[in-house]
């Protein structure tokens, strides 16, 4: 009885001094972001802005490979990143001999996918501190037209499986999912478990 008193103890006292640690660790991040001036964050948005130009004329050098799948599926290859989508991408060059991928939207009109595979895995991969997507962690990506506010946007939809260490004592896995705009390159949104605050990630 007492061994078990023991544990139940052992466990709270870990289960508040996480929880505390969290909240030091988001007040930090907080803190962080507060402080940093409005002239860093400009230098910062200016330095992304410009860090996706670069890599879309690199992409426009390369051409996109676009393989018809099963059941209106196309697989669009770029750099050995892969998406697939059941949007009707069609692909022509421009004046400049550029590779353009445009579909016809829901409301239909004809759209043109300015950010590449490549940039949208890059980009979702920083935001949730990975390094790779691929079939270890069953990553995924998807290019698909989804609702954001009153309008629908084109979004790279990545998910993976990511595996984690709740309360730094029991192992647990979960999807992480991160939609990117196709036109801007921006982080539309970012879901993780309910618990991931509580939880560290082991991959």
């Amino acid at each position: 009885m007492s061994n078990k008193i023991t544990l139940l103890v052992l466990f709270m006292v870990l289960l508040v001094g996480f929880i505390a640690t969290s909240l030091v660790y988001a007040d930090q991040v907080q803190n962080s972001s507060v402080n940093s001036s409005p002239r860093d964050q400009m230098r910062e948005n200016a330095q992304e802005r410009q860090n996706l130009k670069d890599q879309l004329k690199e992409n426009q050098q390369e051409r996109i490979e676009l393989r018809k799948e099963a059941k209106n599926m196309t697989q669009l290859k770029l750099h050995n990143v892969t998406a697939r989508t059941t949007l009707n991408i069609t692909e022509s060059l421009d004046e400049n001999n550029n590779t353009l991928l445009t579909f016809e939207s829901s409301n239909g009109q004809n759209r043109t996918v300015k950010i590449m595979p490549d940039t949208a895995s890059t980009r979702a991969l920083d935001r949730l501190k990975m390094k790779v997507c691929n079939e270890t962690n069953n990553c995924t990506i998807e290019l698909k037209e989804v609702p954001v506010g009153k309008s629908m946007k084109a979004v790279y939809a990545l998910q993976l499986e990511r595996h984690y260490k709740l309360l730094g004592l029991f192992k647990a896995k979960a999807q992480d999912k991160v939609q990117v705009d196709a036109d801007t390159g921006d982080i539309i949104s970012v879901k993780n478990p309910w618990w991931a605050f509580l939880a560290t990630s082991s991959d």
